[in-house]
């Protein structure tokens, strides 16, 4: 990938590192029922991870890295699927027995992989069909 894309996919790392650290807070923050204030806080945690994912995207298309695609769209699924596969493996015991670098690895490769058909042909990537 490109300078972009090798930013997502050091953003997308340390989003996940950091959650598998203390996997169970991690899942108590991301899913457990909580009051509103910190709900509050959950959301605008949530929302900033989307904004740098959008703004690293927006970045790479003015580069010329990636083809115009909807960032805003691409940065939720990104975020969705980071939460959802952060609290998923995690939900049921304390210290999973998995590799965690495996498991950071492959959660960086599915986010990029979805980015393979927007990159330019420059950028070592696939173009969409017009």
């Amino acid at each position: 990938p490109g300078p972009h894309g090798e930013r997502l996919a050091a953003a997308v790392q340390v989003h996940v590192e950091r959650a598998l650290r203390r996997p169970r807070l991690a899942h108590a923050l991301l899913a457990e029922p909580v009051s509103p204030e910190i709900e509050a806080v959950r959301l605008d945690c949530r929302h900033r991870f989307h904004l740098l994912f959008s703004e690293i995207l927006q970045d790479g298309i003015a580069a010329g890295e990636f083809i115009p695609f909807d960032t805003e769209l691409a940065a939720a699924c990104i975020t969705g699927a980071l939460d959802e596969a952060i609290i998923w493996p995690f939900a049921k015991v304390a210290d999973d027995a998995r590799d965690k670098p495996v498991l950071v690895d492959f959660m960086v490769g599915f986010c990029m992989a979805g980015l393979d058909r927007f990159r330019t042909a420059g950028a070592g990537g696939l173009r969409r069909p017009a």
